[in-house]
């Protein structure tokens, strides 16, 4: 196994006392040992220690054991999920006032024209008798759809609330960063370089 090795994936399925599970095999150069996870949008997947690594060349009856063992949880998460994307299939379209969270609280979605010659679209967040709002003000040239619009305001938000926060709480921490930088990514909060840059993982 060389340091350049990469992970390689393949679809499987198990015969479980509960019928065929279906799932995606991940063999990683990383991996130490079986690891199961239900990915949100993949569904299962088994990762694995690489072939080439003692005791790990046929893993198959480990794997269906392992996943046997478990299956009462994989049906039950999985039907969650399941769910869930039902659930956000029968939603309303963003431009239609579809509830969003902000500040754990939900806000409707208002989409309407900004006033002639208005060259940035604006977003901000206004009371209303049943539910608040995000009123997004879009400019006549604004191409971009609105939940690009309004990722931007989210991440402007953040950005302002973690400066704070990171000002507040650093001296009694004795550090200090240089940077703070929001990034999308699935498997992290945060994180920091040793170069004193904050990265947050919304």
């Amino acid at each position: 196994m060389t340091a350049t090795a990469v992970a390689t994936e393949s679809a499987a399925v198990a015969r479980l006392p509960g019928g065929d599970l279906s799932y995606t095999l991940r063999r990683s150069p990383r991996a130490r040992r079986l690891r199961v996870v239900i990915h949100p949008d993949r569904g299962v997947v088994v990762t694995l220690p690489v072939a080439s690594r003692r005791g790990w060349a046929r893993p198959d009856g480990l794997v269906v054991d392992f996943l046997a063992e478990r299956e009462a949880w994989l049906r039950r998460h999985l039907d969650r999920q399941a769910a869930a994307r039902d659930r956000l299939l029968d939603r309303p379209p963003l431009d239609g006032g579809r509830l969003v969270p902000y500040r754990g609280e939900p806000h409707r979605v208002r989409v309407v024209p900004a006033a002639p010659g208005t060259r940035r679209s604006r977003v901000s967040r206004v009371g209303a008798d049943d539910v608040d709002e995000l009123l997004v003000e879009r400019a006549p040239r604004d191409q971009r759809p609105t939940a690009a619009i309004l990722d931007a305001w989210f991440r402007e938000r953040a950005r302002a609330d973690l400066t704070l926060a990171i000002a507040r709480h650093a001296p009694a921490l004795g550090v200090a960063p240089s940077r703070v930088t929001i990034r999308d990514t699935t498997s992290r909060w945060g994180s920091c370089s040793r170069k004193g840059n904050r990265v947050e993982h919304p």
